[in-house]
Parts: structure tokens; sequence; C-alpha cells
């Protein structure tokens, strides 16, 4: 985004092209990753779970989760849903 630093959305989207062509099969697993509750979108609650218990490698903070989940959450509903996690990375 030109910040000069990568935020979280950015270092998915630049791992998952560095192991080749981002397919939506693989998208659709990642998704499932974070909708820890099956309910078919993430919540906010799912992700600050994933984001603050160290399951993605470290604890980041409350404000971090909710800068993340605000730039996902694209139709400001309170969810995520899988067109909108798939059209993070131009789907």
């Amino acid at each position: 985004d030109g910040s000069g630093e990568i935020d979280y959305t950015e270092f998915i989207a630049a791992t998952i092209e560095a192991r080749g062509a981002i397919e939506n099969e693989r998208l659709l697993e990642a998704f499932k990753f974070f909708d820890g509750d099956d309910k078919g979108y993430i919540t906010k609650d799912c992700l600050r779970q994933l984001m603050q218990y160290g399951l993605l490698g470290r604890n980041f903070t409350d404000e971090y989760v909710d800068e993340v989940f605000d730039e996902c959450d694209l139709n400001h509903d309170g969810i995520i849903s899988f067109d909108e996690f798939l059209s993070l990375w131009g789907r």
C-alpha cells in the first residue's frame, strides 16, 4: 500500500504467490483455516484467536487485529465472507 511496511494481508498474499499461482482451491483451504467455527464466514473473534494466541507465529495486538479485520470486511457487515476473502487476491 506504499506505507513502507508490510501489513498482514500483503504478507499472506506474497507468501502464497511465492509458492506459485494462487488457486481458488488453496484460497478455500486458507479461508476454512480462518473460519475456525465453520460458519462459512470469518468473525473477528476467530481472527483474533488466531492472531493473538500465536497460531500464526506471533501474538498481535487488539488494535492490529481490528485493523486487519476492517481492511478485509469490505462491506462492513461484521463478517468476512468467502467472496470478500477472494477479492483480497483479485478474484
